[in-house]
């Protein structure tokens, strides 16, 4: 089986093959005659801090360079578009954080995605490397290769060992990345408005194999974002989601925090004085549970087996606690249809109009390819 790496830059190439904060990238798949490996596609580049770098200049140390990827969308040229994810390094690393430890963050496949063990040692990373040469105040950016939570590293055959899919099934494949803004990726004290961060040479890098005729049926896994906010102890969340789905999670950060230099904008920050969580469907009645939840450790555990049934199924209770995360969420049990009818969350909680929360809302979803 013959395997041929591909690279792909960005169809608009900037000045010195640089990019910064909000720019699109826009990425055409090309593989004619040939087949695309699942879980084989990369964003590779490198990450520059533009201004001094002072020791309270810091990154998410569990989403890594993710964090430099705000939204990434999906398309198909023969389906359309499939997938588009916005709030994208905030649900990376709300799945880090249910499934691997700090101490995980050193393994080499998270290292070469700037992954650490603490917020601080991030800090190190931005301040780049000193190379060898006379000159020891030359740095070189901090290279990185991440490998995206999205649904071309997510798919499965059915009933079959070829997880591949046909050019010819496809078309061109469109994968679009808007780059975060700096106070979305950088945090800290020493954060000003003279901080700033480029991306250099930023590509996508992916596998395939010759085209043999056949196309195993595959399923993919897809989400759909939501972000809203409420302000109120006594919350009602209301959505529809055009798409069929068997679970959803979510996380919550103060509005106030939102996009300002002090705080980690990835941080999943309890909510104050959670009393009761009820689910609803269709604002009357809801088969999944049938009561309402005053137990955070079941809030809690519930939001794990949410991640679990997206897929991620080294999620565990011990994790979410230990990293010092929280989310909500329930695995519905069964696939639903959420476009034709309503899903209702009631929060009864600590927070008023004088101090809401954003709530961030990611519904997990299967698609047959």
């Amino acid at each position: 089986m013959s395997v041929i790496n591909h690279a792909v830059i960005p169809d608009l190439v900037k000045p010195a093959n640089t990019y910064a904060p909000l720019d699109l990238l826009d990425f055409n798949l090309n593989f004619q005659g040939r087949k695309m490996l699942s879980s084989t596609v990369r964003f590779q580049g490198q990450l520059k801090i533009v201004g001094d770098v002072e020791d309270g200049v810091l990154f998410d140390c569990m989403a890594g360079a993710h964090g430099v990827i705000d939204s990434i969308t999906t398309s198909v040229l023969n389906v359309g578009q499939i997938e588009s994810i916005q709030s994208y390094p905030r649900m990376h690393a709300m799945v880090m954080n249910a499934t691997q430890s700090r101490n995980d963050t050193m393994n080499s496949y998270n290292s070469c995605e700037l992954k650490s063990p603490s917020d601080l040692y991030s800090n190190m990373i931005l301040k780049q490397y000193a190379t060898k040469i006379a000159d020891s105040s030359h740095r070189t950016p901090a290279d990185f290769s991440v490998k995206p939570t999205f649904c071309l590293n997510r798919f499965v055959a059915v009933d079959s060992d070829d997880s591949s899919v046909a050019f010819s099934k496809t078309g061109t494949v469109r994968v679009s990345i808007q780059l975060s803004r700096m106070t979305d990726m950088l945090f800290g004290t020493a954060v000003s408005g003279l901080t700033n961060y480029e991306i250099i040479n930023p590509r996508i890098i992916y596998q395939s194999i010759p085209d043999d005729g056949k196309q195993a049926k595959l399923q993919m896994r897809v989400e759909h974002s939501l972000k809203t906010s409420i302000n109120s102890s006594d919350a009602v969340i209301s959505t529809r989601v055009p798409a069929v789905c068997d679970s959803f999670s979510m996380s919550f950060m103060p509005t106030s925090h939102e996009s300002v230099a002090e705080y980690n904008n990835l941080a999943q920050e309890a909510l104050p004085a959670l009393t009761e969580l009820v689910f609803l469907w269709n604002n009357s009645s809801n088969t999944m549970v049938t009561y309402t939840i005053r137990d955070l450790v079941e809030v809690t555990d519930k939001y794990v087996e949410s991640l679990k049934t997206s897929g991620h199924n080294t999620a565990h209770l011990q994790m979410v606690s230990s990293n010092k995360s929280f989310g909500v969420g329930l695995s519905f049990g069964t696939f639903v249809n959420l476009a034709n009818q309503s899903f209702n969350i009631q929060l009864a909680c600590g927070v008023t109009n004088t101090n809401p929360f954003n709530v961030y809302m990611y519904f997990h979803s299967l698609i047959e390819l």
